[in-house]
């Protein structure tokens, strides 16, 4: 929430105890958020790890059953990857 006002008179009153004082960076408008970078390593690592599975499987077992088991795992991976990587994007609010 974005609030703008002008004070016409008086004393600026003290906020109540307990709210928050300042914004997150990631919460300021046109900024991304900095947090995401860790869970990004992540995803990537499990891509990688899930594709060589994958490659893995793909000689021991053969083409239709290792897309069967493996198609689903690397499309998740690559699913957080994307929703992670829309964290960098700049917040519109």
């Amino acid at each position: 929430m974005y609030v703008d006002a002008v004070l016409k008179s008086g004393d600026v009153q003290p906020g109540r105890p307990g709210r928050p004082t300042s914004v997150a960076v990631a919460e300021k408008a046109l900024q991304a958020d900095p947090d995401a970078l860790v869970p990004l390593v992540f995803w990537l690592q499990v891509f990688v790890v899930a594709a060589l599975a994958t490659t893995w499987a793909r000689q021991r077992w053969g083409g239709l059953q290792t897309w069967f088991v493996g198609a689903p795992i690397l499309l998740a991976c690559l699913w957080g990857t994307v929703e992670t990587l829309a964290e960098f994007l700049p917040n519109l609010s």
